[in-house]
């Protein structure tokens, strides 16, 4: 609660400041990435808001650049995703500023599979060699990571280009109708964080609760939401910023 109520103070503190939101093109979201990444193949962005001398990037289909007042932008977290964007990365811009959130950028080049390669021996640490992980979200690098370390992986996804297809050896399912029952059969949920944007978390959330299945969000979207509700928010090679 104390930090809910320092959040708001610091918010209220910085309310009327500028903020310049703008969205990376591919290159300058993931560099020279696999493009099997969705950031890589143009099919979802990152947007960065900048406040002062914070950044916060969070990941969006519908990328714009926009100008505004932080109070203004925050509030867009009531409206679609465009706003929710926004407003998290705005969000993430003030963390960063205010020293909450350090490493706010998303990760380049190979370090994503490299990600994959240090998620993988975690769970392996924590679950052994037998459990059963779904991910929510199709992320190469840790479907590639966990498939070589595991049998029992399944991989749900929103993307229709995606859904049906055979990813590392796993069919992915349709993250629309199918979410529920893979949390359910699963003992690990890695969730992107990209599900605050589009509003599907706390559907996912509940459901790995309900079904006593270890969550791990990941990325720089949720990462700010992480840091201040001390949730488990898996980003271990997100990059500083560069002042």
């Amino acid at each position: 609660m104390d930090i809910k109520i320092d959040m708001i103070k610091e918010l209220k503190g910085i309310s009327e400041e500028d903020v310049e939101v703008r969205w990376l093109k591919p290159v300058e979201a993931i560099g020279s990435a696999d493009k099997e990444f969705v950031l890589a193949k143009g099919k979802e962005f990152l947007v960065e808001a900048h406040v002062l001398g914070g950044v916060g990037q969070a990941f969006t289909d519908v990328p714009s650049n926009t100008r505004g007042k932080v109070k203004d932008l925050i509030r867009g977290i009531f409206g679609g995703s465009k706003e929710r964007a926004i407003a998290i990365a705005t969000f993430n811009a003030v963390l960063n500023l205010r020293g909450i959130l350090e490493n706010p950028i998303h990760c380049k080049d190979e370090e994503p599979i490299e990600c994959g390669k240090i998620l993988a021996p975690k769970i392996l640490d924590e679950f052994g060699k037998d459990a059963k992980i779904v991910h929510i979200g199709y992320q190469p690098g840790h479907v590639r990571a966990t498939t070589e370390t595991f049998e029992h992986v399944w991989i749900t996804d929103l993307d229709e280009e995606n859904i049906g297809k055979i990813k590392f050896g796993r069919k992915v399912l349709d993250g629309r109708t199918q979410n529920e029952g893979a949390i359910r059969d699963a003992d690990v949920a890695l969730i992107t964080g990209s599900t605050l944007v589009n509003g599907t978390v706390w559907n996912l959330l509940s459901w790995a609760k309900e079904y006593n299945t270890k969550a791990i969000l990941y990325g720089v979207t949720i990462k700010g939401f992480c840091e201040l509700f001390g949730d488990e928010c898996f980003c271990p090679i997100s990059r500083e910023v560069m002042r």
